[in-house]
């Protein structure tokens, strides 16, 4: 089990990565012991990029997890929030929605995957798992500016993402350009 993002709250940025049961056996764990145990190579493990909602408050990012086998075998997915994205409110946009796709080989097309148990995967093949996003809280244009100058800088959403938030970034340096957020924040409300 992976965690997702939840949402943005009234007061603060929703929590990324959280595991959205209450079962005390469920653990994040560490991709070094699945490794020591399985027969697994964990090409990625990270929080995923634009998948939380913007807002005031934005929502938390889901995981990104790319492995492949180093024997046959076959993948279990029991993929749930595939169609209905993780909606925002009080005018925060929602997050991303939850997929699984697999690449047979290198080059090959991706098959996206929801509900089958057995996948035949090859040590070829590699498995991509992307949690959901939460939604956001409140309106992007309301968030600090410089949050989003840091959420770009931590890697928690894209340069190009900032445009959400009615942020414009000097791109040599990555700061705030003031001015022109003031420009395209008025431009945006009018619309």
């Amino acid at each position: 089990m992976m965690g997702g993002g939840w949402g943005g709250r009234p007061t603060s940025d929703g929590p990324s990565g959280a595991v959205s049961i209450c079962q005390g056996d469920v653990r994040n764990t560490p991709i070094e012991l699945l490794e020591s145990r399985y027969p697994l190579f964990f090409e990625k493990f990270s929080l995923r990029e634009d998948s939380g909602g913007a807002g005031r408050f934005r929502g938390g990012l889901g995981v990104e997890l790319a492995v492949r086998s180093r024997y046959p075998a076959a993948v279990n997915f029991n993929l749930e929030r595939t169609l209905c994205a993780p909606w925002g409110l009080w005018g925060g946009r929602p997050g991303t929605i939850c997929e699984a796709k697999v690449q047979s080989s290198p080059g090959s097309p991706w098959a996206a995957v929801k509900k089958q148990t057995r996948y035949p995967i090859s040590p070829e093949s590699r498995v991509v798992f992307l949690t959901a996003g939460g939604g956001g809280w409140g309106d992007p244009l309301e968030r600090d500016p410089e949050l989003v100058a840091a959420d770009v800088r931590e890697g928690y959403i894209s340069a190009e993402s900032a445009a959400d938030y009615g942020v414009v970034l000097d791109g040599a340096t990555g700061k705030v350009d003031k001015q022109g957020t003031e420009t395209l924040r008025a431009r945006l409300r009018e619309k």
